[in-house]
């Protein structure tokens, strides 16, 4: 299917629903990866983004566009972070539950006045 007519499928399918949209991906902490995640992105137009083992230089998220809001915590390196592409959408951080493994959010999409809690969480076998 192409581009396009994907597209406009998308688009009619969001008009018709009223869900909010995710995406889930392990990284591995590559900029490769990061960069088709990007692409992927442009595509699906999904509301929130779950990632885990994001892509860092000094310990910071990089690669993904400075129009996304991208939530983590801790200071050390991230194995967990939620992107959001969607500016209908507010989020607040639980800081009590969230760590560098575990990120929660508090959300609320303005155009359906509705509020939803999301996780996400990444576990790395030692």
């Amino acid at each position: 299917m192409d581009k396009a007519h994907y597209q406009q499928n998308s688009a009619t399918l969001r008009k018709n629903q009223h869900q909010t949209r995710c995406l889930q991906i392990n990284l591995q902490h590559s900029r490769s990866a990061t960069y088709n995640l990007m692409k992927m992105m442009e595509i699906e137009e999904p509301d929130l983004v779950f990632v885990q083992e994001p892509y860092e230089y000094q310990n910071r998220p990089v690669g993904i566009e400075k129009k996304c809001r991208i939530f983590t915590v801790g200071k050390g390196k991230h194995r967990a972070a939620i992107v959001i592409p969607n500016n209908n959408i507010d989020a607040m951080l639980i800081t009590q539950i969230s760590n560098e493994d575990t990120v929660l959010l508090e959300i609320i999409h303005k155009k359906q006045n509705s509020l939803r809690r999301v996780c996400t969480s990444t576990s790395r076998n030692k």
